[in-house]
């Protein structure tokens, strides 16, 4: 009987209440992805409003204030402060979310990303949906009663803002993965085309659409596929770098062969 350290029975035991959720991905290749705990996504939003306060005391100090004693309105100058502060909040996590592909300084600091459904990177339009819908996920303020009800609820772990901007928090996983490839006598794939079709579509599917990916989503399916295609891809190369040169050369075979058809046409 193995005997495991108190270190080691935490780590199984927090791996096994980790929420794993799987998504398939156009390219019908299944994504194993840790959804981002209620207690780690709370941490980040607090490390994100306290510097969110301290820009509006800023903007405050600097704009507002002076403006109360010369228009001696505070009405005007308390909707000003609302709107002022309202921009100051959307746009922080709009720019730093569509700039930093998902991630926040919070949620940098927890380990934390926003993707959208599908393992694509979260762009500004879905990014500007989810946190207009923060409004409602903010109530009552400053409880966020609401949106946790919803994230804890959600098998996805999504509050409103992720359902109606289609986008999803998850925890990133970084360690090394070690994928053997088969080597090819000659080390390269045979002139002929080395996959069906429905395999070259695969990978076609893959190669156009990678750069949108989200790194982590784009390095799971780069694995995948390389497993997918093994004995038929290069030798010696990363996984990246083996499904550019197999898309390559298949797209070159296939070129050729159409080139000998239609001569043979002729």
């Amino acid at each position: 009987m193995t005997n495991l350290s108190p270190d080691a029975t935490a780590t199984r035991l927090t791996r096994s209440l980790d929420q794993v959720v799987e998504i398939e991905t156009p390219e019908q290749v299944n994504v194993s992805v840790t959804i981002a705990g209620i207690g780690s996504r709370a941490t980040a939003a607090v490390i994100d409003l306290s510097l969110i306060s301290i820009m509006i005391m800023a903007v405050g100090l600097l704009v507002i204030a002076p403006g109360f004693v010369y228009l001696g309105q505070g009405s005007w100058v308390l909707a000003i402060g609302l709107v002022v502060s309202f921009a100051i909040t959307w746009g922080y996590y709009v720019m730093f979310e569509g700039l930093r592909d998902g991630q926040t300084p919070g949620k940098r600091m927890l380990g934390l990303r926003v993707v959208q459904d599908g393992g694509y990177s979260v762009s500004f339009a879905a990014s500007a949906v989810r946190n207009l819908v923060r409004l409602l996920d903010m109530q009552p303020f400053p409880t966020a009663l609401l949106g946790l009800l919803f994230a804890v609820v959600s098998r996805s772990g999504k509050r409103l803002g992720d359902m109606a901007a289609g986008t999803i928090v998850v925890r990133e996983h970084i360690r090394p993965v070690h994928v053997h490839v088969p080597s090819d006598p000659e080390g390269t794939v045979s002139a002929a085309a080395a996959l069906t079709e429905e395999e070259y579509a695969l990978l076609h599917r893959f190669m156009e659409r990678r750069a949108a990916l989200d790194p982590v989503y784009r390095d799971a399916l780069a694995v995948q596929l390389v497993e997918r295609f093994a004995g038929r891809l290069p030798e010696g190369a990363s996984p990246h770098a083996s499904l550019v040169r197999l898309y390559e050369q298949e797209h070159a075979a296939r070129a050729r062969g159409e080139a000998a058809r239609d001569a043979r046409g002729a």
